[in-house]
């Protein structure tokens, strides 16, 4: 299973992985794996795109707290197995901004906090 872990210490199953015949780990899950927020400057954040996503567009972008998009950050086709995003947040004003992942018709958000 992987589990996210809020503020409060609170644990969340957001997924699962299962082993490739090699050892190496597969996501069975469209998924946020890791993200560091809060951040300075740029933070990177890696996604788990399952197998049954390939050939699906992916778009990341960032929005701002009102939910205006500030810009696309990432985007392609999906080709499976883990992706690094980096958000290069050197031109960004401190506060609270909202990630959202697509991928064909699924969809994930994250909080992310600039300081």
């Amino acid at each position: 299973e992987i589990r996210q872990v809020d503020m409060r210490g609170n644990e969340v199953v957001i997924g699962s992985v299962a082993f490739s015949g090699n050892g190496n780990a597969v996501s069975t899950q469209f998924a946020i794996r890791r993200v560091t927020s809060p951040f300075v400057g740029s933070t990177t954040m890696q996604l788990a795109l399952p197998s049954r996503l390939a050939g699906q567009d992916y778009r990341v972008a960032l929005y701002d707290n009102a939910g205006r998009l500030v810009r696309s950050v990432a985007s392609g086709k999906v080709a499976g197995g883990s992706l690094d995003v980096s958000i290069d947040g050197s031109n960004l004003r401190a506060g609270v901004y909202h990630v959202l992942v697509t991928a064909g018709s699924e969809r994930l958000n994250s909080k992310l906090i600039k300081i």
